[in-house]
């Protein structure tokens, strides 16, 4: 994958990152909806593939992850999982600091049954309920 560079809305907080693929999520978890307005829409990188620079604040949200925005404007940077297992140290970085989304496609959403009933993507989407994405990843969002 390419290295991907984005800013916040200011410009204050800069982002350097590999993604882990082409792809981008969206999640409607209660959570994510409060925090953006419409739900966190990222991409996936490795804790080792990242480089954040500005005034960067962060909040713990549960037992397994925290969340990150830039402390001059506001922006949604990132959701950062912290627990131990096997997403430990990854990152979901918001799509909307990239231009043009960094290239990725839209491919999967989660907490499906969370998602307003007014939200519809074109395409084939991979979708999971809250019951599927805590089967799969554990913990809470």
């Amino acid at each position: 994958m390419n290295q991907l560079n984005g800013q916040c809305l200011c410009g204050a907080c800069k982002i350097t990152m590999t993604p882990a693929s082409n792809e981008m999520h969206i999640c409607y978890c209660d959570m994510c909806r409060a925090w953006t307005g419409v739900g966190m829409m990222a991409i996936q990188a490795a804790g080792d593939s990242i480089t954040v620079e500005g005034p960067v604040k962060t909040r713990t949200t549960s037992e397994w992850a925290e969340r990150a925005w830039c402390d001059d404007c506001g922006s949604a940077l990132y959701y950062h999982v912290t627990a131990e297992g096997p997403y430990h140290d990854n990152y979901h970085v918001a799509s909307g600091l990239f231009p043009n989304a960094g290239g990725t496609k839209l491919v999967g959403e989660l907490f499906t049954d969370k998602r307003p009933s007014g939200y519809a993507f074109a395409g084939d989407l991979k979708g999971m309920t809250e019951a599927e994405v805590m089967a799969t990843f554990g913990g809470e969002p």
